[in-house]
């Protein structure tokens, strides 16, 4: 019965989580055409490489809360004073990063050309930072709230799309976009936090003594470490293009991508509905954890395979319904682009394993190396192909850290090696 009530809260987990990635998908769909037609292909590049930025900075501000205090409070989630001290721990942190976090972004707008010459646009893009930092997901995920995310998103998302559209009228307006962007999470956000402390007596007592701090830098650190690397390829794909590409490829590629990273967020519901679940069968049965990642493993192939071969074919009506007009340059490297998801998604049940298990020193060489060789092959290709270049270097590293990751686990942790023949879940 207790297995039975288990599954029933993973199923549920991830349709509330899949519809709240939903409409994360939907929502660019009804944005970004919008804001191709009204502030044009140029400055929607540079919005979005001031995403990309927030986006890297974001991931400095969570630190690896999404996973490690998540697996703290999935498993102690009905220990009410334990929830309240990890939830002031991990806040206090928080709070702290997203004050460096500014204080960085403040640095950069006046040493770096591109940053300094659209300052306002970076300055006020780091409310999404905020709005992140104010949403407690690492709680509710640990709790198994995934509908109350689902809530947050839907409402946030109604109060972004009545901000853009009611105030970006124009060209110009690109400079507030990112602000308008982040202003429903920072709503939700508050209203998040009030929710907890109603229902689940959370007292606010934050600390800012080094100890606290300390301990929890520790403990996460491999994982942050981990998500840092990966943050860093991934973000620093567009930063690095922009150095050496004009606008309009900028802006072309800054599409394509907007495309892939949509599809990527699938491969996000699994990992964070399927996480929580992960743990604790970890825990009870490395027959039934083993069993549970073989069955991710297969319905990451068949998801991702078809969405792929979904956008290869259908790149320039994707683009075109996007745009709104024909772009040949943006089609192509979506088809580039197209099965990045699909390699990714396949290291998911060998990094889950790693992580889970606290294997850090096993994967974290892995995505280091990986995030080097994609800087290296960046500025190797970029120089000679632009945005192609740019999606070359994405293919092969990832490609390199599905391998690696997949091999270490085989190599050095031979009593938790994954059978990915297919088996019977339920």
């Amino acid at each position: 019965m207790r297995n039975v009530e288990n599954k029933l809260t993973l199923f549920r987990s991830v349709i509330y989580l899949g519809l709240s990635q939903l409409i994360n998908f939907v929502s660019p769909l009804l944005i970004t055409p919008y804001l191709l037609r009204t502030i044009g292909i140029e400055k929607f590049g540079l919005v979005m490489l001031a995403q990309g930025v927030m986006n890297f900075t974001v991931i400095l501000t969570d630190y690896s809360f999404n996973l490690t205090s998540t697996q703290s409070a999935s498993v102690r989630r009905n220990d009410l004073p334990f929830l309240n001290q990890l939830y002031n721990d991990v806040t206090s942190v928080r709070l702290f990063l997203v004050i460096i976090g500014f204080i960085l972004i403040l640095f950069l707008t006046f040493v770096i050309p591109n940053f300094s010459d659209n300052r306002y646009l970076f300055l006020l893009s780091y409310a999404i930072v905020v709005g992140k930092f104010l949403i407690p997901v690492w709680f509710l995920m640990g709790i198994e709230k995934s509908h109350i995310i689902t809530y947050a998103n839907t409402i946030s998302r109604l109060i972004t799309y009545s901000l853009i559209f009611t105030l970006v009228k124009s060209k110009g307006d690109y400079i507030i976009i990112n602000l308008l962007w982040a202003t429903g999470e920072i709503i939700i956000g508050l209203i998040g936090i009030s929710f907890i402390k109603k229902n689940y007596k959370i007292s606010t007592n934050l600390t800012f003594k080094w100890k606290p701090i300390q301990v929890q830098l520790h403990d996460g650190w491999a994982v942050f470490s981990t998500n840092a690397l990966n943050a860093l390829y991934i973000n620093s794909n567009l930063f690095i293009l922009s150095i050496f590409a004009n606008g309009q490829i900028l802006g072309s590629y800054a599409v394509a991508e907007k495309v892939m990273l949509l599809i990527k967020q699938i491969y996000g519901v699994l990992t964070q509905a399927t996480y929580p679940y992960a743990c604790r069968l970890a825990v009870v049965s490395q027959k039934e954890f083993n069993r549970f990642l073989t069955y991710e493993f297969y319905s990451c192939l068949i998801i991702f395979t078809g969405l792929g071969l979904l956008c290869f074919g259908e790149a320039n009506t994707l683009i075109k319904f996007i745009v709104g007009k024909e772009n040949s340059e943006a089609a192509s490297l979506l088809r580039y682009l197209s099965f990045i998801p699909l390699i990714i998604s396949l290291n998911l049940p060998a990094y889950q394993t790693l992580v889970i298990n606290r294997f850090n020193r096993s994967y974290l060489p892995i995505i280091g190396v990986g995030a080097i060789l994609n800087l290296l092959l960046n500025f190797l290709l970029v120089p000679l192909y632009l945005a192609i270049g740019t999606t070359i270097s994405i293919a092969i590293t990832e490609i390199f850290i599905t391998v690696g990751l997949h091999v270490i686990l085989f190599n050095k942790h031979t009593d938790k090696r994954l059978s990915l023949l297919p088996q019977k879940l339920f």
